[in-house]
């Protein structure tokens, strides 16, 4: 069982679209869907006559031969694609207020985006586009790895850190090799100096009040998702989304998951603006970011590792 039962991929017919692709079908084989979407938004369908005229070539209507192309291209990419239920979309509109609506229509469990580069164009702000969603939601790079050894999970001990671990525990089921590291990020006390101790000592002190309350998250979490705790000090207070980041370069992290919500006043976490900062900055490795809606439908999948 698995809580992201329905897919939905966003592509754009650019050179993007066969990583997106391949990787679609990576991700499949840990996720095993019940249904997978493949939607294309065009800003404008329609055709002047007096070009159709010109052109005879361009007769056929828009939208019919974007779904031929479409259908084609992922047949091209998607090697095992007979063993999904698979549809094709091509839809007419913004693509920030479609991909929202259509993965609501749809009832999406999770919306697929390639991470463009800056050299190739931003395409849709990612972190605008993540408010809108209802769905889970995970941003691709364009040179990612097709490898899933390592997820780094961002833990500020919340409920929402609580969902992205199962989430994570999912991959973790179909692959039992794969490692989840837990990873919290803290800093220290505005006037901890006034204590008398020193710098090192106070980081000491912190880490192991997080280790402490990562034995109590971790009491919370079925024995059967294996866990490694990370404990990464922002020694120089520059912010949680860009730690981590640094962090999951360090550790060669395939999949970065994080919940999209969460707070807690000893951590330097507030997981709505650290996800969307990392979002921002992050190019090197995919990054999960999980709705705590999806806290209802993983029930099952918890119940079953």
């Amino acid at each position: 069982m698995n809580g992201f039962k329905r897919i939905m991929v966003g592509l754009d017919f650019t050179i993007m679209d066969k990583m997106l692709i391949q990787y679609t079908a990576f991700l499949a084989y840990y996720l095993n869907p019940e249904k997978i979407y493949f939607i294309n938004i065009q800003p404008d369908l329609d055709i002047p006559d007096s070009v159709r005229e010109i052109y005879p070539e361009l007769r056929q209507p828009r939208d019919e031969k974007l779904l031929e192309d479409l259908k084609t291209k992922v047949n091209d990419h998607f090697p095992n694609l007979a063993e999904y239920e698979v549809d094709f979309q091509i839809i007419e509109g913004s693509a920030r207020v479609e991909l929202a609506r259509w993965s609501h229509i749809k009832n999406v469990d999770l919306l697929l985006l390639g991470r463009k580069s800056l050299k190739h164009g931003k395409g849709i702000v990612p972190q605008h586009l993540a408010r809108k969603l209802e769905c889970s939601i995970m941003f691709i790079p364009e040179q990612v790895r097709f490898e899933l050894k390592d997820i780094l999970v961002a833990n500020d001990f919340s409920n929402y850190a609580k969902t992205a671990i199962q989430v994570a525990g999912q991959f973790q089921q179909s692959d039992p090799s794969i490692n989840i590291y837990s990873g919290h990020v803290f800093n220290l006390p505005q006037g901890y100096y006034r204590t008398g101790k020193s710098e090192a000592e106070f980081a000491e002190i912190m880490e192991h009040h997080a280790h402490s309350r990562y034995q109590q998250f971790r009491a919370e979490i079925p024995t059967s998702i294996r866990l490694t705790p990370l404990y990464c000090f922002d020694k120089d207070h520059r912010s949680a989304a860009r730690v981590i980041h640094e962090t999951a370069t360090k550790q060669n992290i395939d999949l970065i998951v994080i919940g999209s919500r969460g707070h807690t006043s000893t951590s330097a976490f507030l997981l709505g603006s650290v996800s969307e900062k990392l979002i921002r900055i992050n190019d090197t490795s995919p990054i999960l970011m999980v709705k705590h809606a999806q806290h209802i439908k993983l029930l099952e999948v918890v119940e079953s590792l």
